[in-house]
């Protein structure tokens, strides 16, 4: 699990390079009640994370639209070719 201060995005692209796009993928997002050592609030979210390569399957010519793309298929669409939170659950699993 990760905590931050700052409501993360589901889906944060780091770079794009050659058609794949660098990301965190993000999910479970609780936000969370606390206070600093001054006793001010604040609210922290916690959440799981994957970091991961996508390949993207048309040239985008902005970061918007990457992200645009990428948004669009979080959590639709068919396992095998789209729906990334899917991809990034089953990535953080281990088989023995």
């Amino acid at each position: 699990m990760v905590g931050s201060n700052i409501n993360p995005e589901l889906i944060h692209i780091d770079r794009v390079k050659r058609g794949i796009a660098e990301i965190l993928v993000r999910w479970d997002i609780v936000p969370t009640k606390r206070a600093d050592e001054n006793g001010n609030g604040y609210t922290e979210y916690i959440y799981s994370e994957r970091r991961m390569e996508w390949c993207l399957p048309e040239p985008l010519k902005t970061k918007e639209e990457v992200q645009k793309y990428l948004n669009s298929i979080y959590d639709t669409g068919d396992i095998a070719t789209g729906n990334i939170l899917s991809w990034a659950k089953a990535s953080k699993v281990t088989l023995i």
